[in-house]
């Protein structure tokens, strides 16, 4: 009876590791998300309608680089890149509406005017009369392609795994060694 208590034992070490490295993978992934300090992504009675949320979530957080760089949005000199749709009136003077808010206008398509727009100025730009939208573009960056970024948290849920899945691996073998002995 006391030889099955010590086999049980050091059978269940190696499990017990596997399942505590399998626990640390949604800690390690939700560490990263409170890092950046995000708000829920959704309306709320606060959102202007005309805006996305994520562009006012990103009026609200503390540190924006870090915000935007999560949520794919390109930001330089607290500037984001937006899509402005314009009604009929507004395509006619759609650089100067950009403008007028110290925006840089980048591009335009129909009643579709892309630019880097102030961080601060989102609002007072979706209450002009002539803007119907603002959201962020369906393509990032026009000019050029950036190579994707790998999740970090993905990287160290893996590498949690993988160091979990070596360790039983070590027990296992250890384990079996000291039985033939």
């Amino acid at each position: 009876m006391e030889i099955k208590g010590k086999m049980i034992a050091r059978i269940s070490i190696p499990v017990i590791l596997v399942v505590i490295g399998m626990l640390l993978i949604p800690l390690a992934a939700a560490s990263t998300a409170e890092d950046i300090n995000t708000l829920p992504i959704n309306n709320t009675k606060e959102n202007p309608e005309k805006i996305e949320s994520v562009l006012y979530q990103l009026m609200k957080a503390q540190k924006r680089d870090d915000f935007a760089e999560a949520h794919g949005l390109y930001l330089k000199d607290d500037k984001v890149r937006v899509v402005i749709e314009l009604n009929n009136t507004g395509v006619l003077n759609g650089e100067e509406i950009i403008k007028r808010y110290d925006g840089i206008m980048e591009t335009y398509h129909e009643n579709l005017v892309q630019a880097l727009v102030p961080v601060d100025n989102l609002i007072a730009l979706s209450e002009n009369p002539d803007v119907i939208y603002v959201r962020t573009p369906l393509i990032g960056y026009p000019q050029q392609k950036e190579i994707p970024k790998f999740p970090t948290s993905l990287v160290v849920a893996i590498l949690i795994f993988g160091i979990g899945i070596i360790i039983a691996a070590f027990m296992l073998i250890r384990y079996r060694m000291k039985k033939k002995k």
